[in-house]
C-alpha cells in the first residue's frame, strides 16, 4: 500500500504548488527562517516545525512538489508503519495475533490523506509521529530515566510545535501515561519508565499548549482566523461531524447515507468500548491472572485512543460550524465530515483494537477449547472485504483525477502569464493576483517555474470559427440575443445563448484539445460559461463546461476556454455541436469576437 501510494504519486503528481501552498510566495517568506516567521499564527495554529521544513525544501529541492511529497510521505507513514510494528511487537506476545492485527494499518496508507495535493498538509501528521516515538522510547528497552524524560519532553515539544493539536494531544498523552503508571499491578520498573515519560511529555504538552492558546487567542490577530465560528460539544453538529471523521477513517464509505452512519456509530462504538474494557481490566485488582496479558495493550491503546479522541475534539471544535451556509442538518454535518484528511489519527487505533480480541475472547464465557485463532482468520477477511467495498485499495484513481486538475491550473496560468492582467486561477483562489506569487517563485528559481514561462501566444493556423470577421462554415443560433443597430451591443434575456453547429465534420472529430475564446464586455459584472459535447455524450451538460468570471470593465476583456476530448466531438446528423455560451445576470452585453480552434488533433 506504501508502494502504492508512492509509485502514483509519482507517475501523476504535478510540480505546481497548491491552494496553502501559494500563501508562502506571495508573502515573499517561504524560503525564510526567521524566528519571527516561524512563529506566527495563522489559520488558528501555530506551526514552526512544518514552516521550517518547508524553508528547507525550498531551499534544497527547489520546492519542488514532487520531490518533496515524496519524501515526507515515504518518511511519515514508513516511520508510522514502522512504530506500530514495534510497540505491536512489544505489547503482544502471539505471532499470529501480532500479524493480523498490523495487517489492519492498511486504512492509514489509504489515499486522499495528506498527499497529493498541498505540501503543508503533512504538518498535521507530524504530532501523531513524535508522540509514538515518545510512547516507543518510554515503554522499550532499559534506558535511564533521566533519559526518558528528557526524550519525552523533547518529542513532545516537537509535536507540540508542529500544530495546535499536537500541543493539546502532548497534553492529554502525558496525563494519561501518568495516570497508568499509578496502576499498581503494573510491574516496577514499567511503572517508573511510564511516570518518567509522561513527566517529560507532559511538560512539554503544557508549555506548547500556553504558548500555542496564546499565539491563536491573545496574542492580536494577524489573520482573521479567529473569527471562524466553533462547535462545542453541547451541539449535536460537534457529534455528528466527529462521527463522520470516524466512519470515514475506514474508507470513503458506502453509497448509502444510513448504511453509512450505522457504521460510523458501530466503529465509534467498538474504539470505546475496546477502550473502557481495557481499562477496568487493569484498574481492578481482581484480575490478576489475565492482567498481564491486559497491561501492555492498555498502556499503548489509552494513551493513543486519548490522543486521537482530543484530537477529533479539536477538528469538531474547529470545523464542523466552518461550512456553508446551505450545509444544514445532521446528515449534511455528518457528510460534510467526509471530505478532508482529519480522519487520519483514528486509524493508528485499529490495530490495536484487533490486537486486543484474542483477550477479549478469552474473557468472554467462550469455552477455553475453543481457540481465537480462527476467529483472527474471519476479522482478517472481514477487514479484507470493508476494505474492498469501501475503496480503500483504489489508490490511483485519486491522484491521477488530481492530477488532470492540476494540469487544468498550468493551462490556466500558462494562458495568462504576461498578458499584464491579474493571474486568477482554481488552484490559487486564496489570492486576488497570482502575479507577486508568480514573481518570487522565479526569484528564487523555484522549481514548478520553469513550466511556466512568459511566452508569445500564437494564433493558430486554421479557426474553425471566427465571428465576426469570417463567415461560420456552419450554424450560429442566437437565443435570447437580440443585436441592436448592427454594431456589438446584444440586449440579453434571462438565460442567453449562443449555439455553433459546425459543418466541417471532420476537423471536430479529430480534435483532441479545443480552445475557445471570447471577446466581451457585458454590462454589469457577470460570468461566461461554454460547453462542448464530446463523442458518446447525449448533450450539453455542466461536467463538459468551463465557467469564468466577466468583469463589467470599460473596455472590452478576453477569456480563453480549454478542454480536453480523448475521443473527439459529437457529431449529430452529419454536423458538429461545439459551443453552447451564456452570460447570465445581464441586460445588455458587447460581443466582439467568437472564436474556437483545435490545439491538438489526432494523427490522420
Amino acid at each position: 500500500m506504501l508502494g502504492a501510494n508512492i509509485l502514483s504519486w509519482l507517475r501523476f503528481g504535478t510540480d505546481l504548488p497548491f491552494y496553502d501552498d501559494w500563501s508562502g510566495y506571495d508573502r515573499g517568506n517561504i524560503e525564510s527562517l526567521e524566528w519571527r516567521r516561524l512563529f506566527q499564527a495563522a489559520n488558528n495554529t501555530m506551526a514552526p516545525v512544518g514552516l521550517a521544513l518547508d524553508a528547507l525544501a525550498q531551499r534544497w529541492l527547489g520546492g519542488n512538489v514532487i520531490a518533496y511529497q515524496l519524501i515526507s510521505m515515504t518518511v511519515v507513514l514508513g516511520a508510522l508503519l514502522w512504530l506500530q510494528w514495534r510497540l505491536l511487537g512489544w505489547a503482544v506476545r502471539d505471532d499470529l495475533t501480532r500479524c493480523v492485527a498490523f495487517a489492519f494499518t492498511v486504512p492509514m496508507l489509504q489515499a486522499r490523506t495528506y498527499w497529493g495535493e498541498q505540501n503543508l498538509a503533512y504538518h498535521q501528521a507530524l504530532p501523531l509521529v513524535f508522540l509514538l516515538v515518545a510512547l516507543y522510547f518510554t515503554l522499550v528497552g532499559g534506558r535511564r530515566l533521566l533519559t526518558i524524560t528528557a526524550t519525552g519532553f523533547a518529542l513532545g515539544l516537537l509535536a507540540g510545535l508542529s500544530y495546535i493539536s499536537g500541543a493539546f494531544t502532548t497534553l492529554s498523552a502525558g496525563l494519561a501515561l501518568l495516570l497508568m503508571s499509578t496502576w499498581h499491578r503494573v510491574e516496577p520498573s514499567l511503572r517508573l519508565r511510564m511516570r518518567s515519560g509522561g513527566a517529560g511529555v507532559l511538560l512539554a504538552g503544557a508549555f506548547t499548549s500556553a504558548l500555542q492558546l496564546y499565539a491563536t487567542r491573545l496574542a492580536p490577530d494577524t489573520d482573521g482566523s479567529r473569527r471562524v465560528p466553533l462547535a462545542w460539544p453541547h451541539e449535536s453538529d460537534f457529534w455528528m461531524f466527529l462521527a463522520g471523521k470516524i466512519g470515514r477513517s475506514f474508507g470513503p464509505g458506502f453509497g448509502s447515507v444510513g448504511a453509512e452512519m450505522i457504521f460510523a456509530f458501530m466503529l465509534g462504538a467498538v474504539l470505546l468500548a475496546v477502550a473502557i474494557r481495557l481499562a477496568l481490566a487493569c484498574w481492578r485488582r481482581s484480575i490478576a491472572e489475565v492482567e498481564p496479558d491486559a497491561q501492555r495493550l492498555a498502556i499503548v491503546y489509552l494513551p493513543l485512543f486519548v490522543i486521537v479522541a482530543v484530537y477529533l475534539s479539536l477538528v469538531s471544535l474547529g470545523r464542523a460550524a466552518y461550512r456553508e451556509p446551505s450545509i444544514e442538518g445532521a446528515t449534511a454535518v455528518f457528510l460534510l465530515a467526509y471530505q478532508r484528511f482529519h480522519f487520519f489519527w483514528v486509524t493508528a487505533l485499529f490495530p490495536w483494537v484487533v490486537a486486543a480480541l484474542p483477550w477479549l475472547w478469552r474473557r468472554s464465557a467462550v469455552p477455553p477449547s475453543v481457540k481465537a485463532g480462527p476467529w483472527l482468520a474471519v476479522v482478517a477477511a472481514v477487514g479484507l472485504v470493508l476494505c474492498l467495498s469501501r475503496g480503500i485499495f483504489d489508490v490511483s484513481t485519486y491522484y491521477r483525477d488530481t492530477g488532470q486538475a492540476r494540469a487544468a491550473d498550468i493551462r490556466c496560468f500558462q494562458r495568462q502569464l504576461g498578458t499584464g492582467e491579474p493571474i486568477q486561477c482554481p488552484g490559487s483562489q486564496i489570492l486576488r493576483d497570482w502575479t507577486p506569487a508568480y514573481q518570487h517563485a522565479r526569484s528564487l528559481g523555484a522549481s514548478f517555474v520553469r513550466y511556466l514561462p512568459i511566452v508569445e501566444h500564437e494564433p493558430p493556423a486554421h479557426w474553425l470559427l471566427d465571428w465576426p470577421r469570417t463567415p461560420a462554415r456552419g450554424q450560429l443560433q442566437w437565443r435570447q440575443l437580440t443585436p441592436v443597430s448592427g454594431g456589438p451591443d446584444f440586449t440579453a434575456g434571462e438565460d442567453p445563448q449562443i449555439v455553433f453547429t459546425s459543418s466541417d465534420r471532420q476537423a471536430f472529430e479529430q480534435c483532441r484539445v479545443l480552445e475557445v475564446q471570447l471577446r466581451l464586455r457585458p454590462s454589469a459584472a457577470s460570468q461566461a460559461q461554454v460547453f462542448v459535447q464530446p463523442r458518446g455524450s447525449a448533450g450539453f451538460s455542466e461536467t463538459h463546461s468551463r465557467i469564468k468570471p466577466v468583469a463589467a470593465f470599460a473596455e472590452p476583456i478576453e477569456r480563453h476556454f480549454v478542454f480536453d476530448s480523448p475521443r473527439g466531438l459529437a457529431r449529430s446528423s452529419g454536423l458538429s455541436t461545439l459551443i453552447a455560451l451564456g452570460v447570465d445576470g445581464v441586460g445588455g452585453v458587447e460581443l466582439h469576437a467568437l472564436r474556437a480552434s483545435c490545439r491538438l488533433a489526432a494523427a490522420r
